[in-house]
């Protein structure tokens, strides 16, 4: 039986995200934003946004969901799970 899990890639995505830091620093040593690599199951992949998840539930349910707006996305690997 072919079920929506077994249709799911697993991707790494590779995105600049938001930046917080409470540390009072010099001017000339703040660093906007975090490029940040996430691995998940990718749900969606639309104009605007790559969407996964990163833990599959029972059934065809999925946990921990990121919507990572695409303007911000740098790359998508898919990658292959070894034996």
């Amino acid at each position: 039986m072919v079920t929506l899990r077994s249709l799911m890639k697993i991707v790494k995505v590779t995105w600049n995200d938001a930046a917080f830091d409470d540390v009072q620093r010099d001017i000339v040593d703040v660093r906007p934003g975090v490029e940040t690599c996430t691995v998940g199951y990718q749900i969606v992949s639309n104009k605007q946004f790559v969407v996964i998840a990163m833990d599959l539930a029972e059934e065809d349910q999925v946990r921990y969901i990121l919507s990572i707006p695409k303007s911000l996305v740098l790359s998508v690997e898919e990658l292959t799970p070894s034996d």
